[in-house]
């Protein structure tokens, strides 16, 4: 599925201004990785539709995977700029993931600029295959070029209220405009 703004942005402008966004989403497995799809991705680019040719592990993203990639073979940038932040459930070893249950911000790419491990210890709660439904705010600031991701399981808090946005990202990278 895709949801998609009514709106295109313009290249020029897509991390020239601030924008702030939040929504609650939930990715059903069987509980083992390994055995569902790819994740998900919220992304901002310029065209409406997703990349012809994107298919599988590349989100929606990666028009160049149609055939296996290798380190030998490095993909050329993308047709259109994109900014994602991925919810990714496969560990692809030519994206350099760090793990099947990551977070990632992407710039232009599906090798993250900066990711977080929720198969970690640390964020239990965020293990990307319990069929949790998930809380995710997303903050980018265009003076100072300061992504930030907050995110909560809201299965946890037991109610059908947004849940409370949490004082500490979990991932943040200051990109450099």
């Amino acid at each position: 599925g895709r949801l998609v703004y009514q709106d295109p942005i313009d290249p020029a402008c897509l991390l020239a201004q601030s924008f702030s966004t939040t929504f609650s989403f939930s990715i059903l497995t069987n509980g083992s990785y390994g055995t569902c799809g790819s994740g998900m991705a919220f992304f901002i680019s310029p065209s409406r539709e997703a990349p012809n040719g994107s298919i599988a592990g590349g989100l929606g993203l990666d028009v160049y995977r149609t055939e296996p990639f290798s380190l030998l073979n490095p993909l050329p940038p993308p047709p259109e700029p994109f900014f994602a932040v991925e919810f990714d459930t496969r560990l692809s070893p030519a994206y350099n993931d760090s793990s099947h249950s990551h977070i990632g911000i992407d710039l232009n790419s599906l090798v993250s600029a900066a990711a977080v491990d929720t198969n970690n210890v640390s964020f239990p709660e965020l293990y990307l295959y319990n069929n949790y439904r998930f809380t995710t705010w997303i903050d980018y600031e265009a003076a100072t070029g300061s992504i930030q991701v907050r995110m909560t399981n809201a299965t946890a808090s037991n109610t059908s209220a947004i849940p409370d946005r949490p004082s500490r990202p979990i991932l943040e990278f200051r990109h450099n405009i």
